[in-house]
């Protein structure tokens, strides 16, 4: 369920739209996609605890990845997705690790965000 919430939060927010249109996967991407897009996956889930115990709410760990054709480009996807991400009303989420935008491979450059996100 959380995985239709991120891609709801993601293809949902005006500013990334303008950049990918509707380019954003959950996971394997489709060979000969046409750059730019968004892919995301959850890397890890742990309940939450506090000091009286657990709660009914989940911890995800994600991790969304933008191709680019430019550094540019691919700083702006970046921006637009925390924008996304910060903006979410489906669950909360705050900022982990950024790397990049830098050269994957000619022709495209790779950026990769890390979210934590609460959720029921």
């Amino acid at each position: 369920m959380i995985e239709e919430n991120i891609n709801t939060t993601l293809t949902e927010f005006a500013g990334l739209a303008a950049l990918v249109g509707d380019k954003i996967f959950h996971g394997e991407v489709e060979q000969g996609v046409v750059l730019p897009y968004v892919s995301f996956f959850i890397f890890s889930d742990s309940p939450v605890q506090t000091l009286a115990g657990s709660i009914d709410t989940t911890d995800s760990q994600i991790q969304v990845d933008v191709y680019a054709g430019t550094v540019l480009e691919a700083r702006d996807v970046m921006v637009q997705v925390r924008a996304a991400m910060n903006a979410a009303t489906l669950f909360k989420s705050r900022h982990g690790a950024r790397r990049g935008p830098a050269r994957a491979e000619p022709g495209y450059q790779h950026g990769q965000l890390e979210f934590s996100v609460w959720h029921d």
